[in-house]
């Protein structure tokens, strides 16, 4: 049964996760400032913490497009969360340098140490979303890969042939049932060469 009334509502839901868990981070962080450490720090702060709403939609997106046998799909998901990953990773490093600087701006001794724990913390963040998005990214192109590979098999025959029913031709060229045809091979090819089975595997021919 054809599942294709799944795609929209669930890529359209799989982009809000996105798309609004972004809009929620610009919106606190408005105006850019770019060039300003405390602002990138404080934005990439966000972006942790925003990260498993991210990764959910994506997941949800991947999991649509199997589930579908979509592989252009897939492919698109894949080389969005691969992005996604080199995004995360550059921007680890962003954050701990930024982090340095904006240690230096505290004048109380005293929050230091929630400071650092909160550092670790939206490292640890950042590192588990980029570590999920490569997950993605290698299921996604594994899935379009297998998907393009699927239809037919490496030695030449017919995905659409299923053992035990015979083959088709074989059943044209001799107008009996691809059923009889498949068990005729099945007697010949197990019977003692010394008492050869008639077609009808009915007794042995003397």
């Amino acid at each position: 049964m054809r599942r294709d009334y799944l795609a929209p509502p669930a890529f359209v839901l799989s982009a809000l996760f996105a798309l609004i868990s972004i809009i929620d981070i610009l919106s606190q962080g408005w105006p850019m400032r770019l060039g300003m450490p405390q602002w990138r720090f404080t934005t990439v702060g966000l972006l942790a913490s925003a990260l498993p709403v991210i990764m959910l939609g994506g997941l949800i997106a991947l999991a649509t497009a199997a589930l579908l046998d979509r592989p252009r799909a897939l492919r698109v998901i894949s080389t969005l969360a691969a992005l996604v990953f080199v995004l995360l990773v550059v921007g680890l490093f962003m954050f701990r340098m930024d982090a340095v600087q904006a240690r230096e701006t505290i004048t109380r001794p005293q929050i230091l140490g929630a400071f650092d724990l909160s550092i670790t913390v939206a490292s640890f963040k950042l590192a588990c979303g980029a570590l999920v998005a490569l997950l993605l990214a290698v299921a996604g192109f594994r899935g379009a890969r297998g998907a393009l590979v699927a239809p037919g098999r490496s030695d030449g025959t017919s995905a659409g042939f299923v053992a035990g029913y015979g083959d088709s031709s074989a059943a044209s060229r001799t107008g009996l049932p691809a059923a009889a045809v498949a068990g005729n091979e099945v007697m010949d090819s197990t019977a003692d060469p010394a008492h050869p089975v008639s077609k009808a595997g009915s007794a042995p021919l003397v």
